[in-house]
């Protein structure tokens, strides 16, 4: 068994408890909130609806169309879902699998290889053994995880920036030669960006790390050039596919920032002012929301002490764009895609009694959340 071989495996095994304890979690409050939505009196309209809809919910219902019937037959409104997704989807219904059951199947299965790499990651960050086990378990009961049982692309897109970003870190010392670990860091950071639009930010950490390797000779620097242009061309082919389609390239990004939407791009301060006195006016949702959006700002600030500077750079970038819109809808799922609030959070929790405590808490957290999120309470 080669070295990469057995480290592969240890993260199989560090990921794979954690992975199955939040499926029973997900999986349990999905029945509970098919069972109550008749007579729970949270319910309202569209809450039995919603609950019955499975892993097929929320957006997850708009991938299963795109898969099915392609984007020219459901209109302007379906490009803020981006290809990759449900590409792969409709690839496997072209084999004569169920979509449906596809979401089921692989969402699971990429959530456990987002693991297994969100472990790598922090290997090739230098962070402990107990650290990385520590933030696995973080990510996986963290509320945003259900839509790694949703049909969502986030589980495809936390394995392809990790993976990415586990290359990019581990690249050091190759500074003198043509990397082909910059290369294929490059192309999926390409695939991250035309599954979701947050992937272009993997262009940040990037950049930061081939500045920091400080590449010498012409191969060397070719390598990075190439890596840090492979986010941009993933974006830039979709953007360009849409102009030719719709005849408007920022389609997806002008769809997106609608009202009814994320919304229009704000000041992330005054957003989150404003998000605060909704809370405060009795709007359930913004409530449910702001103790996960102080627990991530507080995260990424810490990250930027306790991790590699390129890691706590990119999840800063997330964290202030899922900030960013008029609402915090889907807030907590966006957070899934920066490992370096759970790495950072994760060096908090040395204390096993603190440990257990926190992590029982966020487990009931993502049992509240997703039961809510089925019972069409709140945005997944």
């Amino acid at each position: 068994m080669t070295k990469s071989s057995a480290s592969v495996r240890s993260s199989l095994r560090s990921a794979a408890v954690p992975w199955a304890v939040s499926r029973v979690v997900i999986v349990a409050a999905m029945l509970v909130a098919r069972w109550r939505a008749g007579s729970s009196p949270l319910s309202h309209a569209g809450a039995a609806a919603r609950a019955a809809q499975g892993v097929g919910a929320w957006d997850a219902g708009w991938y299963r169309a795109i898969a099915l019937h392609g984007y020219a037959s459901l209109g302007e409104q379906s490009t803020r879902f981006f290809p990759v997704w449900p590409g792969m989807l409709r690839g496997l219904h072209l084999l004569g699998v169920p979509v449906l059951w596809s979401m089921a199947i692989a969402t699971s299965l990429l959530w456990l290889g987002a693991l297994v790499a969100i472990d790598r990651l922090g290997s090739a960050a230098g962070l402990s053994g107990t650290v990385r086990s520590t933030s696995l378990w973080l990510i996986a009961l963290w509320p945003g995880a259900i839509a790694t049982v949703l049909g969502y692309a986030e589980p495809l897109l936390v394995l392809l920036v990790a993976c990415s970003l586990a290359l990019v870190l581990g690249a050091g010392d190759r500074a003198s030669t043509w990397s082909w670990r910059w290369v294929v860091a490059g192309a999926l950071g390409g695939v991250a960006a035309a599954t979701r639009p947050v992937g272009i930010l993997l262009v940040l950490p990037f950049a930061l790390e081939a500045w920091r390797q400080r590449p010498r000779g012409a191969a060397a620097l070719g390598s990075r050039l190439v890596g840090i242009g492979g986010p941009v061309i993933g974006l830039g082919s979709y953007l360009a596919w849409c102009r030719h389609q719709f005849g408007d390239a920022l389609l997806p990004l002008r769809i997106q920032t609608q009202a009814t939407h994320h919304g229009g791009l704000t000041n992330p301060v005054s957003g989150l002012v404003g998000d605060v006195r909704l809370a405060l006016d009795h709007h359930l949702s913004d409530a449910l929301h702001l103790p996960f959006v102080l627990i991530a700002i507080l995260l990424c600030i810490l990250a930027f002490r306790r991790v590699a500077l390129s890691l706590a750079v990119y999840s800063a970038a997330v964290v202030v764009v899922a900030l960013s819109g008029h609402n915090l809808d889907s807030f907590e799922r966006y957070v899934l895609a920066a490992p370096g609030v759970f790495f950072a959070g994760a060096t908090l929790l040395a204390n096993r009694t603190l440990k257990v405590v926190i992590l029982v808490g966020l487990g009931g957290a993502l049992f509240a959340y997703s039961a809510l999120a089925l019972g069409n309470v709140v945005v997944p």
